[in-house]
Order: structure tokens, then sequence, then C-alpha cells
């Protein structure tokens, strides 16, 4: 039988034991409210996240039941409220149906995976707009699919820049196709003109000739000049159709650039051209080495050699033409002469076809070298302008876009004199 104090002692531990369990439950509460506080605070987090997010969040069950959607959605679909939105089920609601975006969602829900598409939407509301959504499916903690949920972007103003942009790019390579088949047609009417043109010239020679040949003797001073003037014209038309020629022909150039040494490419043009025997022709520091096409760099430095000599009547026609590099690369060419000098009111005139600020009597020239020059330069993405007043001389600066292979500095840079 239990002594009295045996009794007190079980009652003792069972007492201790069921303060324990108190306190065990105290703090399990205490953890319950936490958590509770905690899972609280993150969901007004969440909700603050979504319902303030700049893009449309909406959140449907898998029977395609709208459960959550954001300000954003609203204000992209035209939606009066939410409550408006989620009346709407994404998988039978008509106009999404008709626009694709139902199958979209479908096949999301369907496959577990996500999906990006987009579709033009006119809304429930009548708000027209051009939408972007990435959906992702939502599974719970066993794995089963419970529903998705999507972010969704008006792509409206992207895709109409886009359309535009892509209609600029097919209106410009049609237009760059019309282009280059009215150069096409240009040349091909400049071959044919300069063949027909031709062949009356040289007729015209043929006779002249024979006439100077077979009746100098029975013929006067004055028919001598005649056909004196007649042979310096037909040398001035052949001139003039070998330089539109040159002209037409620019156009259609297929560029190459291989290494130009500056320097060496000079000193050989310069060999080549027929130039005033007292004729000084400098270089300054052009000993550097570009990747660009000789064939055009030499319309454009042919032509202004001969128009610095030509348009010149200082008693030794003196030309300089300086190389510098910039620090983007670019190549500046200054070709600068003792000549008779430009009025600045005719400096960008000079660079058009035909264009002459002198009679062929006083200066000879086809009026199209400084124009072959700026088209040459033009085909090489440059530019070239002028710097003059009339009787200081003219510096005429080319620059060529960033070509630079490599640059060698030598302050004693020779020049050939021509």
């Amino acid at each position: 039988m239990p002594t009295p104090n045996g009794n007190t002692e079980e009652l003792s531990q069972e007492l201790e034991r069921l303060r324990a369990r108190v306190r065990e439950l105290e703090q399990e509460q205490a953890e319950h409210l936490r958590t509770r506080e905690a899972l609280r605070t993150s969901e007004d987090r969440y909700r603050t996240l979504v319902e303030n997010a700049p893009l449309g969040i909406i959140v449907a069950d898998a029977e395609g039941n709208i459960t959550v959607v954001n300000r954003a959605l609203l204000e992209i679909l035209g939606s009066p409220s939410a409550k408006a939105t989620q009346a709407i089920n994404v998988l039978r609601f008509p106009p999404l149906v008709k626009a694709g975006v139902a199958d979209d969602f479908r096949r999301c829900i369907e496959a577990g995976r996500p999906l990006v598409s987009e579709h033009p939407y006119l809304s429930k509301w009548g708000k027209q707009s051009y939408l972007r959504y990435h959906l992702t499916p939502l599974k719970d903690a066993k794995g089963n699919l419970v529903g998705l949920q999507g972010v969704v972007e008006d792509f409206s103003d992207r895709k109409r820049f886009e359309d535009a942009l892509k209609a600029a790019h097919e209106s410009l390579s049609k237009t760059a196709e019309q282009l280059q088949q009215a150069n096409e047609e240009l040349s091909q009417f400049a071959t044919a003109v300069s063949h027909d043109i031709k062949a009356p010239l040289r007729a015209i020679r043929h006779f002249a000739t024979e006439l100077l040949e077979d009746h100098a003797g029975g013929m006067s001073s004055g028919a001598l000049t005649c056909l004196d003037k007649i042979f310096g014209a037909i040398d001035h038309a052949d001139s003039l159709v070998a330089d539109l020629l040159a002209l037409s022909r620019i156009g259609r150039h297929e560029q190459v650039a291989p290494p130009v040494h500056v320097a060496s490419f000079l000193a050989d043009l310069v060999s080549t051209l027929t130039l005033p025997p007292n004729a000084k022709i400098m270089f300054t520091h052009c000993d550097l080495t570009i990747r660009s096409d000789p064939t055009l760099l030499r319309q454009v430095f042919q032509n202004l050699l001969l128009n610095a000599v030509t348009f010149n009547e200082s008693p030794r026609p003196t030309v300089d033409i300086a190389c510098s590099v910039e620090a983007d690369g670019t190549v500046e060419i200054r070709v600068t002469d003792n000549g008779i000098g430009i009025d600045p009111r005719y400096h960008e005139r000079i660079f058009k076809v035909f264009e002459r600020l002198h009679a062929r009597t006083e200066y000879e020239g086809t009026g199209i070298g400084l124009a072959l020059a700026k088209k040459a330069v033009t085909k090489l993405g440059g530019t070239i302008d002028v710097q003059s007043a009339v009787g200081q001389g003219s510096t005429f600066v080319v620059r060529i876009p960033p070509a630079v292979d490599s640059r060698h500095r030598d302050d004693s840079d020779a020049s050939p004199t021509a």
C-alpha cells in the first residue's frame, strides 16, 4: 500500500511533467504566432510586390479560373476592376480563344512547362494591345499541377516600333535596289553614249588629219588655225567623255582594301602624271600605311594634283601633301598649293559636274575633275573640303575613315620634285 510520502512524490513528478508540457505548449504557441506573423508579413510583401509590379501579373487555377490580378494587368486590359477581370476564365473566354491566348494557357497547364508567346488582343473592354507574356506552371508540395502564373507586358509600342523599323528597312532595301539598278542603267547609258560620241569624234579627227596632210600647202593661215582649233576641240571632247565614263564607273566600283603605303603610292602617282617641269611636289609625314582602295585613291589625288598645277600662275607651282592620323584612326591628307585660289562663295560649287569658274581658254580642264575626286572620297566613306581665298592658294582636306594599318613617322620625309 503506497505511503503518504510516496503519493506526494508521484504527484510532485506529475506536476513537474505537466508544467514542462505547458512550457512546451507555450513555446510552440509562441513559435506558431511568430510563424503566422512572418507568413503574414511575407504575404503582405508579396501582395505589395505583385500589386505594384510594372508588368501585369495573373494567377489562374488548373481549370482556368483567375485568382490573382494586379493593377498593371488591369491597365493593360483596360479593365475597370479586379473583380471584373477575375470573372473571366482564361481557357474559355471567347476573345482569348480567338486571339490564341487561351491555347497558350492550355498548353502550359497540360505540358507543365514554361511558355513564352505574344499575340494582338482586343480586350472585353475595347482596348487593343499587343500582349507578350511568360507563363509558368504552379505545383503543390507533392508536384501536382494546381494552376499557372503569368507575367504580361503591353508590347504595343515596341511592336509598332519594330513594324515601322521593318517597313523602313524594306523601303530602304527597295530604294537601294532601285538605286543600284539606276546606277547600272546610267553606267550602261554612259558607255553607250561615249561609244556613240567617240565614233563621230574619230571620224572628225580622221578627216581633219587628211585635210592637214593632203591640203596644208594650199590652206591659208586662217584655215590652218581653224584646223588647229578643231583638233583642240576633239581632244577636249575625248577628255570629257573619258571623265564622264570614270564618274559613272565610280558608283559601281567593287571596293578592295589592301595595305597602301601612302608616301610610295603618291610618289608612284606623281611619276605617271604629266606635270609642268618646274612643278615641285612635296610629301610631309606620309610614311604611313592604310587599308584603302588604290583605284579610288588615285581618282582623288590625281585630280587634286592636276587641279593644283593647272590653276596656278606661280613661277614654280608647288604642292605640299601633308598626312596626319587622328585619335580614332581617321587619316587626314591635306593638299596645299600656291595657285590662284578660290573665292569662298564657290567652295561648294566647284565639286559639281561641269562647274567651271574660268573659261577653258584661260585654264584647261573638263570641269569634272573635282566632282570625280568628291565622288571617289564619298565612295571611300570619307569627306573632302576646301580652304581657300583668291590669290592665296588652296588647301583641299581629304579625310578617310579609320583604316590605319601601321604608322611610321619621319620628319625628313622626302618629297620628289616633278
